[in-house]
């Protein structure tokens, strides 16, 4: 593998593991009443990442909404489907297109902040 590559690799976990934290952050701070971003920033912050909070905030918000239910997050040990959904979303551009055919308002937003996640995370080192 070359060095590139390697590198390539090791920010993509980094970026999973950042986002794994940041969505729990953020279903925490919902479940306790409180707003999300204020919990992001303070996750985000330290890893120069805290201009995406916005664009986070937009992702969970819009997925939440699209599944009308709470958004699922896992434990130390394990990563929950709706994690592993929106990683594979956000970070690993998954090769499977998202269905939007009923016109799901909700479904068309999340596509759209998705997209502008992508872009944002490609600004993080």
């Amino acid at each position: 593998m070359s060095d590139q590559a390697q590198s390539r690799q090791a920010a993509t976990t980094s970026h999973r593991i950042l986002i794994l934290d940041a969505i729990r952050c953020w279903r925490k701070a919902r479940d306790d009443g409180h707003f999300p971003q204020p919990c992001l920033f303070r996750a985000l912050a330290p890893h120069g990442a805290d201009f995406i909070v916005p664009a986070l905030d937009s992702v969970m918000t819009f997925y939440e909404s699209h599944l009308r239910r709470p958004i699922s997050v896992g434990d130390e040990l394990t990563i929950s489907d709706d994690e592993s959904w929106l990683l594979a979303s956000l970070i690993e551009v998954a090769t499977e297109e998202r269905s939007t055919a009923q016109h799901d308002c909700a479904a068309l937003m999340l596509d759209c902040a998705i997209q502008s996640m992508r872009a944002i995370l490609k600004r993080l080192p």
